[in-house]
């Protein structure tokens, strides 16, 4: 091993880290990078799906590198598409306007912008592209019947900037590169018969002082417009692309400048700097971005597949300026035609941030954090009127303003009947937020987000509640993608966990809410949970008798943990019948339904097997494209599969959702070896350790907040520790650890002296580079 980075080296001295890391990171992310080889002549090995092919953004800009048939001269060929994405670029139809038709799916819907074709000369034959996933960028070489064309993108960590580096060769030299500008018209669930687009985009040529600019620009009916500005340098054959889009109204938010001239303006500043320097910032970012934590396992497809998650949702989203910190959405910054081009709060927003607190990428959580403290008052607005004053909710779908033609009561959203809806969706998000808060302790966060929102949420059901012969029952409503019913499971664990947990942020706040006492008074006396012999029904009257991909009935087992072997033991059978119920009913090809059930069977003692084998049903998922992007109802995407299942992974190394930091609680032969480093704890503690023939070496916390610490190892009956602090074993293999704010400790099996490294499993290379097409 060569060239330990210094930079990682100082992240781990900022969080203490005893351990030695052994680590070429350039080395060992290269091994998980996506491959493909091609060939014209085997239309299945060309990447002309968007799931397949290989991509990249920062944030908000992204790109799709991708294969398309056109035909000329009374023939088919393939050219090479670069496809431009941003992620704030929305309609802005607002309600009482001429063009709104009342639904965002339709008002507030993505656009397309446009692509770069690349046609060669000669006819493709062949060629191999790479994702080089530590540098963020992906190279690649096609053969032409004329020669070869060797290309670079990548989109600029810094900027928000495009790069293609074209470098044609042979009788390559006259290859074309146009760029096709897509009209801003929604493409989604539906087109209403007096739908007025957008009109169509106007392509220019601007001349400024320094350099002549091609401006494609998009004009939005209401105002505003978003516009792509790019140059094209040439220095013999080789061919320099730098583009950029720009927008001129984010999320309603008009500025002066048009993106006409907005775009004109980035590109001028940005290339005032040199590109090599834009390069070193470009590589500076994802370097130390892969250095937050640590994970490796034998399995190198599983492996490979969690850090092209951190690559992607490190592409998708990001919080680094107020132009740029959106959260992913459901297809991110790679725009595909799609029926959802919005953000889902009944499971994919939720689903979607699982993975990220564990990684040590809690920064990547800022952007949704932005997005519901700026939509505060339209989360108070989707109630009826009569609710306004202290309730609040979150429809299932929600634009880049939550949807003011939403009401989560009356439900008017086209295809539930009043007074159905989704109750529980702001309650559920309130569970993500005091989630980030166990990670972080963001007071701040808890006072401005967590205790407003689920505050609304609370007051909501009690208001809604209604009592029968002294018990209280909550009214008809949707068990998300399932059925309507009054007293849905889903509804009575989020509201018993809403109250349960304003205990705790009450106490922390140091505040005394009026509402306390009438909000216990209501969960002392609230319907049990609707029950049978098969375990949890979906609500009153309403049994689960069909495959349902989404697990809202059991939410009182996951994410809330009101039932839960750590916390109610009794309850195991209970549990383990509920949830085989639900999965009865055949396979799913469903991502988010794997993840789940991965990670409830992990609840369950004794079903370690069992966890391993539902996880790795995601491997026959039809849906689960090569470059690991997900897809339904004809290849729309949704981003929050791949996340869940690398979250329910990571769930096998390290758990930390009941109090207790659970290391390794997962023992199956395909992960009898494993390491992690830098990893986070609810709590706030940081985490690392290693296991070697499925038995722990030994494992090191540091404590950032102070917060108790209790550590299960699940094959140590009595400990050791360095420094020397206190110890106390509270339990089977549970032992309390005396660590301050600010301290860490080793701790490893009494009676060992193991050695503190950290390094990659060795690579198979039978299965390293699993993903991509080849």
């Amino acid at each position: 091993m060569t060239g330990y980075i210094l930079c990682f080296l100082l992240l781990s001295a900022a969080y203490g880290l005893k351990a030695e890391m052994r680590v070429d990171w350039r080395e060992f992310i290269s091994r998980s990078d996506p491959l493909w080889s091609f060939r014209a002549n085997d239309s299945s090995t060309m990447p002309t799906m968007w799931f397949d092919s290989p991509f990249h953004g920062n944030g908000n800009l992204g790109m799709l590198i991708l294969f398309s048939k056109v035909e000329r001269n009374g023939r088919e060929k393939y050219i090479l598409r670069f496809d431009l994405g941003r992620a704030d670029v929305w309609d802005v139809r607002i309600q009482g306007s001429p063009y709104a038709h009342g639904d965002s799916q339709v008002d507030r819907c993505r656009l397309e912008i446009g692509h770069f074709e690349l046609e060669t000369v000669g006819d493709i034959i062949s060629g191999t592209m790479r994702l080089n996933l530590y540098d963020a960028n992906v190279t690649g070489t096609v053969l032409t019947t004329a020669g070869t064309v060797q290309f670079t993108t990548l989109t600029f960590s810094s900027e928000h900037l495009f790069l293609i580096d074209l470098q044609p060769e042979d009788g390559e030299a006259d290859l074309q590169l146009r760029y096709v500008a897509e009209q801003g018209i929604c493409n989604g669930r539906y087109q209403p018969e007096d739908y007025v687009k957008n009109p169509e985009p106007e392509c220019s040529v601007e001349e400024t002082a320094t350099r002549t600019y091609h401006v494609c620009q998009h004009r939005l009916l209401e105002r505003g417009d978003y516009a792509e500005a790019y140059v094209i340098d040439s220095e013999g054959s080789h061919l320099r692309v730098v583009a950029t889009v720009d927008n001129a109204i984010p999320a309603n938010r008009l500025r002066p400048l048009s993106a006409k001239e907005g775009s004109v303006k980035l590109l001028e500043r940005a290339l005032s700097r040199s590109v090599p320097a834009l390069l070193e910032e470009h590589y500076a970012f994802w370097h130390a971005y892969y250095r937050h934590s640590f994970l490796s396992i034998p399995d190198m497809k599983w492996e490979s597949f969690y850090w092209i998650q951190l690559y992607k949702v490190g592409s998708a989203t990001r919080c680094t300026s107020a132009d740029n910190c959106w959260p992913y959405d459901l297809m991110g910054p790679w725009y595909r035609k799609s029926v959802w081009s919005d953000y889902h709060f009944d499971m994919n927003v939720q689903v979607a941030a699982w993975p990220l607190w564990a990684a040590n990428h809690d920064e990547e959580f800022l952007s949704l954090l932005r997005l519901l403290e700026e939509n505060l008052p339209q989360i108070r607005r989707s109630v009826p009127p009569e609710y306004q004053d202290e309730c609040g909710a979150l429809a299932c779908e929600a634009g880049w303003d939550f949807g003011t033609d939403k009401n989560c009561y009356t439900c008017q959203n086209g295809y539930m009947a009043p007074p159905g809806g989704q109750l529980g969706n702001l309650a559920w998000t309130a569970q993500l937020l005091w989630t980030h808060w166990r990670y972080t302790g963001n007071e701040t966060m808890l006072r401005t987000l967590v205790y407003p929102l689920l505050r609304m949420a609370n007051n909501y059901y009690t208001r809604l509640a209604f009592a029968v012969n002294g018990t209280f029952h909550l009214p008809k409503a949707q068990s998300p993608e399932y059925g309507e019913c009054e007293d849905t499971n889903y509804d009575l664990a989020l509201f018993r966990w809403g109250v349960q947990t304003m205990d705790e942020v009450l106490r922390v706040l140091r505040i005394d809410d009026p509402n306390q006492r009438r909000w216990h008074d209501v969960v002392a006396h609230l319907m049990p949970y609707p029950a049978d012999e098969d375990g949890l029904l979906v609500g009153a009257g309403l049994k689960l008798t069909s495959m349902h991909r989404h697990w809202s009935h059991l939410f009182a087992l996951y994410p809330l943990h009101l039932m839960d072997h750590e916390i109610t033991p009794e309850l195991d059978a209970f549990i383990a019948a509920s949830l085989d119920h639900w999965t009865s009913f055949g396979p799913t090809d469903n991502g988010f339904s794997i993840a789940a059930s991965a990670i409830m069977n992990q609840m369950i003692p004794g079903r370690d097997a069992r966890a391993w084998s539902e996880l790795n049903k995601a491997w026959g998922l039809p849906n689960l494209g090569k470059a690991t992007f997900y897809w339904e109802s004809d290849h729309c995407p949704v981003n929050e599969s791949p996340f869940g299942l690398a979250a329910a992974l990571q769930y096998m190394l390290l758990r930390s959702d009941t109090g207790n930091i659970d290391v390794f609680p997962q023992r199956v032969e395909a992960l009898r070896n494993a390491s992690f480093a830098l990893m986070r704890a609810e709590g706030g503690f940081v985490v690392s350790a290693v296991l070697k023939e499925l038995r722990t070496q030994w494992v090191e916390i540091e404590s950032l907040l102070g917060n108790e610490c209790l550590l299960r190892v699940r094959d140590w009956t009595d400990v050791a520790v360095a420094p020397s602090v206190v110890v106390e074993k509270r339990g089977e293999h549970l032992f309390w650890i005396g660590l301050e704010k600010g301290e860490s400790v080793v701790v490893f099996a009494k009676g060992t002296s193991p050695e503190l490294v950290v390094e990659p499993e060795p690579e198979d290379v039978k299965t390293s580079h699993a993903w991509g097409l080849h």
